[in-house]
């Protein structure tokens, strides 16, 4: 009997000394910051502006998912409503997951507020278990004139679940 307890103990002890495996990742929900240069262009002018947002995602079935997203676009404020859909991973390791996107953007300030369009697509790169990177194009069309506007964004940043 005192070598069972004595063995058991060992057991409990050793045990708790050991690395056990990372729990699997929370799947469902990400959140995302991002930040880059934005070409606006309506086909003839184009000049640059700097865009960053902030927002997250929920997966409820193999990859698709709706997220939202709040940001500036220079002196516009906007907000943005997407499905997304995640495509499996690139390599072996789970680390490189491509995304397509597209929605809705309404965008403004305070003398004028415009709906948009956006879709878009990119990669996040997992560096850790809840932490990695996104790179992501994305182009927010204004239709509300003769010729649309194109807001393209190339956009990098952090994700995290």
């Amino acid at each position: 009997m005192r070598n069972l307890i004595l063995t058991s103990m060992a057991v409990l002890i050793l045990g708790s000394l050991a690395n056990a495996q990372e729990a699997p990742a929370f799947r469902h929900g990400l959140g995302h910051f991002v930040l880059g240069p934005t070409v606006i262009t309506d086909g003839s002018d184009a000049k640059s502006a700097w865009q960053a947002a902030v927002g997250g995602e929920y997966r409820f079935a193999n990859g698709l998912g709706i997220g939202a997203e709040i940001g500036g676009l220079d002196e516009l404020a906007q907000i943005s409503f997407n499905p997304y859909f995640h495509f499996n991973t690139l390599d072996r390791r789970g680390r490189l997951i491509p995304l397509l996107t597209a929605g809705f953007t309404g965008a403004g300030n305070m003398e004028f507020g415009e709906n948009w369009l956006n879709f878009g697509g990119g990669v996040d790169y997992w560096i850790k278990n809840r932490v990695g990177t996104r790179f992501e194009v994305r182009d927010m069309v204004d239709a509300n004139h003769s010729r649309p506007n194109h807001f393209v964004g190339f956009r990098m940043g952090l994700v995290w679940r």
